[in-house]
């Protein structure tokens, strides 16, 4: 089978144990994770920024380095000048950029539907622009698939991300407290933000707050 797996550009996309990796988690390393698995049984060709893992057929794609990129066509992504048309005989996408605009290309331009668009943003569903019955959403967790089901959205299909087992379904919830729990934390109140600590996941309101409540615990997992 030839997949298609499409990373976002705004950082490098590396799995953890990747020599030149510089983020252990977050979703870029979950993209990477999901492409090294299906490139052990199929033909995957990566599309990546340029310094991510080199997985199977490796594309490099600008990276913005934490900013977003207005729109994340091939034509305008590729650092080796493909297009759109490149990804038409492919058996299937798995999309995770950040509007999907590939795959909106995929089915208006040459009627596919073989495609799935992952998103793991609490409001994303706002892309790709396709009809409800055309975005063929995974998400995941249960969580998410709720908010996607209050918006309009109930045929999602929900696959975890390979992380700890705390944000799979029916996952025991003391998993936070073994993770935490040398810090002397477990019997206290606290603010938790597992986050990358960089401004677009909000740290710098979560650095505001702590400012401001001084006698609150806030707790950082990096």
């Amino acid at each position: 089978m030839k997949i298609a797996v499409i990373s976002d550009t705004t950082y490098r996309s590396c799995t953890p144990d990747y020599e030149n990796c510089l983020s252990f988690y977050g979703s870029e390393s979950a993209h990477a994770q999901i492409a090294k698995g299906l490139a052990q049984k199929h033909e995957v060709h990566w599309f990546a920024p340029q310094g991510s893992e080199p997985i199977g057929i490796f594309h490099p794609l600008i990276c913005y380095n934490g900013g977003y990129a207005e729109n994340e066509i091939l034509d305008e992504t590729s650092l080796e000048g493909l297009k759109t048309d490149y990804l038409k005989d492919f058996d299937f996408i798995l999309d995770f950029s950040a509007i999907a605009r590939n795959v909106e290309h995929f089915k208006n331009w040459y009627g596919r539907d073989e495609y799935g668009v992952f998103r793991n943003g609490y409001n994303g569903y706002a892309f790709p622009r396709l009809r409800i019955t055309d975005r063929h959403y995974i998400v995941p967790s249960v969580q998410n698939q709720k908010i996607f089901e209050k918006h309009g959205f109930a045929d999602t299909t929900t696959i975890y991300y390979g992380i700890p087992d705390f944000y799979c379904k029916g996952g025991d919830n003391e998993s936070y407290y073994q993770i935490i729990g040398s810090q002397g934390l477990m019997s206290q109140d606290y603010f938790l933000y597992p986050h990358r600590p960089t401004e677009e996941k909000g740290s710098k309101h979560i650095i505001e707050l702590a400012e401001s409540f001084p006698q609150e615990t806030f707790v950082f997992m990096v």
